[in-house]
């Protein structure tokens, strides 16, 4: 066998809509990455729908990733696509981190449909390596293909491996704070946990706020006044309803063209404005009680008022900045700035894989014996927590189907 990848699963007709799948490679390719240096190779894998016709080109949409070190021997990976499926596969020689880094990075989300990959590992169809990859010839034909790659394997899946969608009403809810759709039941039983548990409590702080503007804009005579933000919490959030209740301005202030000289103009839009509620209230009260209580009323209508457009102001201005803010990204520069990490030092430079005859025979594909499909096959060492909870997670959480 050259310089390549081997992937073996247990049957490529799938009763279960998650699957282990396990790797071996050849004693060349050993050689190879200890010439190059690689200590802690990676296997990258690609499951992607291998769906013929008009929507082929979408077929990376539905891509889902995973980096596993290539010393884990096996690892479970999860369709999202009833029918068949290709895996593909290929070592990379970089670090996890930077693996991950590469191959894991999200562009963003894309119509509400999925999120997408920075890196195209396959062409849109998922036919082929994609144009990343260097160029090579066999058999007179060029191809491009990652360094050292696995032939890719067809799993068909059946509709019955994939969990029934919740109720909608349920999913409205329980997806309330998040963009992307659940992966799989357990994804969606966290999400539920937080559902019922804390959001309740998020949702009355919102329900106050939303209360205190509705009353701002009834002061002040908001044009984009409406209930359907106090009735409609799961369909409008806190965003949406500043900007609807004061973003088209106030029905006391005119929308006049300039066609005038300025100051006529000005006081063309303007005239209205001591019939607010929000100035006629305090002077009401000016007059039936106290100058001190009415002036006390007045200065807080005009902080309210300045505070109103202020709010309006700043979620205008920064309106693309809101909606590209992204928590995960703050949280791991927080992170990385405030925690320092300690680089990885290699005490031994000799690569795993050639650290002991039974490492060696573990990964190196050499026809005596079969590869393990699950993890009982696997040696005693790579019997790890991580795998058996996949396994797990395999037989009591079913995937969704996109």
């Amino acid at each position: 066998m050259a310089i390549g990848l081997q992937l073996h699963v247990a049957d490529t007709n799938a009763t279960s809509g998650t699957i282990p799948i396990s790797w071996c490679v050849s004693k060349e390719t050993l050689d190879y990455l200890k010439e190059h240096g690689v200590k802690d190779p990676q296997v990258v894998i690609v499951v992607v729908p291998a769906i013929e016709g008009n929507l082929a080109d979408q077929n990376y949409l539905k891509e889902i990733r995973y980096v596993v070190p290539l010393s884990d021997l096996m690892t479970y990976v999860e369709f999202n696509t009833p029918g068949k499926n290709r895996i593909w596969a290929f070592v990379a020689k970089n670090s996890r981190k930077y693996a991950k880094d590469d191959y894991l990075c999200h562009r963003g989300l894309l119509s509400g449909i999925t999120d997408y990959y920075s890196f195209s590992i396959l062409s849109d169809d998922g036919e082929r390596w994609s144009s990343n990859f260097c160029l090579y010839e066999i058999d007179g034909k060029q191809y491009r293909k990652p360094d050292i790659a696995a032939e890719p394997l067809l799993v068909d899946v059946p509709k019955e491996c994939f969990a029934p969608e919740p109720p909608e009403w349920e999913k409205a809810w329980t997806n309330l704070f998040f963009e992307s759709k659940c992966a799989d039941q357990c994804h969606y039983r966290r999400r539920r946990m937080f559902a019922y548990s804390v959001q309740p409590f998020i949702m009355f702080g919102s329900t106050l706020i939303r209360l205190f503007l509705f009353i701002i804009g009834l002061l002040v005579g908001a044009r984009g006044i409406s209930f359907k933000y106090l009735l409609h919490p799961l369909t409008y959030d806190l965003r949406e309803c500043g900007i609807g209740l004061f973003d088209d301005g106030s029905i006391f202030i005119r929308e006049t063209k300039w066609t005038e000289i300025f100051s006529w103009w000005i006081l063309r839009k303007i005239y209205l404005m001591p019939l607010m509620p929000i100035f006629v209230i305090p002077i009401c009260i000016l007059l039936y009680f106290h100058l001190w209580l009415a002036v006390f009323v007045i200065i807080l209508a005009f902080a309210t008022v300045a505070f109103a457009l202020f709010i309006t102001g700043l979620a205008d201005r920064y309106k693309a900045s809101i909606e590209k803010f992204n928590f995960g990204v703050f949280f791991n520069w927080f992170i990385r700035l405030f925690i320092v990490r300690k680089a990885d030092q290699d005490k031994d430079d000799q690569p795993w894989y050639f650290s002991s005859e039974e490492e060696t025979a573990a990964i190196v594909c050499d026809g005596k014996k079969k590869k393990p499909l699950a993890i009982a096959q696997l040696p005693p060492k790579h019997r790890t927590i991580k795998l058996r909870f996949f396994d797990l997670k395999a037989k009591i959480c079913k995937p969704f189907a996109r």
